[in-house]
């Protein structure tokens, strides 16, 4: 995924759906988590991580709110189909998923070229050949 172009998609996304100020900046916050953890491909390409940890503790810091603000807007983002969330179990950071707002974003497991790991990340409809990891 592209972080502009999916920031496009939601300006485009906001003409005809509501958001609040604080879920707004929890979805912006998130997009720059799963920016961040983004694998490379041989090609050059980014591909971003279909689910991602953050801490609670991580997004009140940035967003200045408070843990039942922060479920609040974390609700919202879920009710408007812009997030899934995973409560993290024994102490650990929740796992988030952000619903793709761009057409042709499809989720693909990515082969390790060192192991025989695989991680599920995003990428276009009908880029299957340059899904190689860098060394």
């Amino acid at each position: 995924m592209s972080f502009f172009k999916e920031l496009h998609y939601l300006l485009e996304w906001l003409e005809e759906h509501e958001l609040t100020v604080g879920a707004l900046s929890m979805w912006l916050v998130l997009m720059v988590f799963n920016n961040d953890c983004a694998l490379p491909t041989v090609s050059g390409e980014w591909l971003w991580r279909v689910t991602f940890s953050v801490a609670n503790r991580r997004i009140m810091d940035l967003l200045h709110c408070s843990e039942r603000q922060l479920i609040r807007y974390r609700c919202e983002l879920i009710e408007c189909g812009r997030l899934r969330y995973q409560k993290g179990t024994g102490g650990k950071a929740g796992v988030y998923t952000l619903v793709p707002l761009r057409p042709n974003v499809v989720a693909r497991k990515l082969p390790h070229c060192l192991s025989d790991k695989t991680t599920l990340v995003y990428d276009y409809e009908g880029m299957e050949e340059q899904m190689l990891m860098q060394k």
